[in-house]
């Protein structure tokens, strides 16, 4: 592994066949609009990246999994490669699309890492109810998808919370950073009408904040289960810097007087095509918000897909949907990696996209850029205050709640380490 494992990183993401959804986080990169990205440079054992402007958080994005070292010659295909070599503790000795992963660990690597476990082995497309029964019987020893939602409480009962219990299964419990949101397509007519004319880009804002108005934040995040999370209003979670609890629309319960004083006049056809997932808490989470969303006059068509299929429907521009059922989970502990990834319309692009309500204001992209070229305390605030006039001003979601991480692990676990952005670090799990 030498500098140029790194650099055949950058070439591979940049690559348009990948449609990786990478490039949201290297635009900065002189060059990156092609590969190879010209200003990724090797000299010896040196990697040079230079930028098109400064940027504070740069060490930080690229420590994401997107530019992990790879082979140069590292076959491109937007599908994947079955087993890529590693130079870490663990290498991927066999893959099964959709069925299965089999890890080993490494017998070359030399480092200090932790490597505890011989093997692990993934099991891809189980039920949750599956999941369940196989971690209560010791088959399994972490649901890394979770249980059914409405089994956490029994879970939590039986064998406590951050709790262990010997010879019991056992629930954990961290907090992630992450929000979850109704995403409002700005590209829909819906969405457009009655825009305010010193600022079309904003789209319907009084139909957004009405809705932010009308939804029941706790009915929705009740049905993902016991210690599912925390209602939110905002786009940066707690726990990220720069956060700060603005109080901005109601979470115990809709306030539908303003809510329909709001929507009046701007409900556009009165029908929105809502897409959501088809499995755990999304279909009656999906009933709850067509109930909130009848009551200030608009129907909605529920469209369920795959989860996957759905975010990747979601992501292509011009996808006739009205509101989506999304989330993110921080790539990185930055608030641009939320407002910046999630919210620029700069970086909009055919496919791929991140930017689900395809909100693309210029008064609020020229402050996000400006944001991102701050830093220390400064950064901080300019990131915390915006988060808030976004939230207040221009409604591109309504964000409903920030998730746990509830890890329903075997009667065989041992210690592991948790990460709030990436998890349980599997290489220093131990079991019993």
């Amino acid at each position: 592994m030498t500098a140029a494992s790194f650099k055949a990183a950058f070439d591979r993401d940049a690559d348009p066949k990948m449609q990786s959804p990478a490039v949201s986080f290297f635009g900065d990169v002189v060059g990156s609009d092609k590969t190879p990205v010209s200003g990724v440079v090797v000299k010896g054992n040196h990697l040079i990246v230079h930028l098109t402007k400064p940027a504070p958080d740069f060490e930080a994005r690229v420590a994401m999994p997107f530019f992990c070292a790879v082979p140069a010659n590292l076959q491109r295909d937007p599908n994947g490669v079955l087993a890529p070599p590693s130079a870490g503790p663990y290498y991927i000795a066999s893959r099964t699309p959709n069925k299965e992963i089999v890890v080993k660990r490494n017998p070359y690597y030399k480092g200090t890492r932790p490597h505890n476990i011989s093997e692990i082995h993934y099991f891809i497309g189980e039920t949750l109810d599956a999941s369940y029964l196989r971690v209560q019987q010791g088959a399994t020893d972490y649901a890394a998808s979770g249980i059914p939602p409405a089994s956490y409480a029994q879970a939590a009962q039986t064998s406590g919370v951050n709790v262990a219990k010997p010879g019991k299964t056992q629930l954990y419990v961290k907090q992630q950073l992450a929000v979850n949101y109704f995403s409002f397509n700005h590209d829909r007519p819906n969405f457009q009408a009655g825009a305010p004319k010193s600022d079309p880009a904003l789209g319907n804002v009084n139909l957004m904040k009405a809705i932010n108005y009308a939804i029941d934040r706790h009915a929705i995040l009740a049905q993902s289960g016991y210690l599912a999370g925390k209602r939110t209003d905002q786009i940066l979670p707690p726990g990220i810097a720069g956060f700060r609890d603005a109080n901005l629309y109601p979470l115990e319960g809709p306030n539908l007087k303003m809510a329909k004083q709001l929507a009046q006049g701007h409900t556009g056809s009165g029908t929105f095509v809502f897409y959501t997932c088809n499995a755990g808490s999304c279909p009656l989470r999906s009933q709850i918000l067509q109930f909130d969303l009848k009551q200030i006059g608009i129907n909605l068509d529920i469209r369920p897909f795959a989860r996957a299929v759905q975010f990747t429907k979601e992501g292509n521009k011009g996808e006739p949907y009205d509101i989506g059922d999304d989330g993110w989970l921080a790539d990185y502990a930055d608030p641009y990696d939320f407002i910046n990834v999630l919210l620029d319309g700069s970086t909009i692009h055919a496919t791929n996209n991140n930017n689900l309500a395809y909100f693309n204001d210029p008064h609020y992209n020229k402050l996000m850029q400006q944001a991102q070229q701050l830093s220390g305390d400064a950064r901080y605030a300019a990131y915390g205050a915006l988060d808030v006039n976004i939230m207040k001003n221009a409604v591109p979601w309504a964000p409903r709640s920030n998730a746990n991480n509830r890890l329903f692990v075997s009667s065989h676990m041992g210690s592991f380490t948790y990460n709030n952005v990436y998890g349980v670090d599997f290489a220093a799990v131990t079991r019993k």
